[in-house]
């Protein structure tokens, strides 16, 4: 989803917009917790 608005990424996932940051969020860390991106 890299380049895309909160609000775009919310239609192509059919969720509400208020629930991508912390959708996001959860995801960074997992990757972090995996050491697949760095901190």
């Amino acid at each position: 989803m890299e380049g895309k608005s909160y609000e775009e990424i919310s239609r192509q996932l059919k969720i509400s917009e208020n629930s991508i940051g912390p959708l996001l969020t959860r995801a960074r860390e997992k990757l972090r917790r995996a050491g697949v991106v760095a901190k």
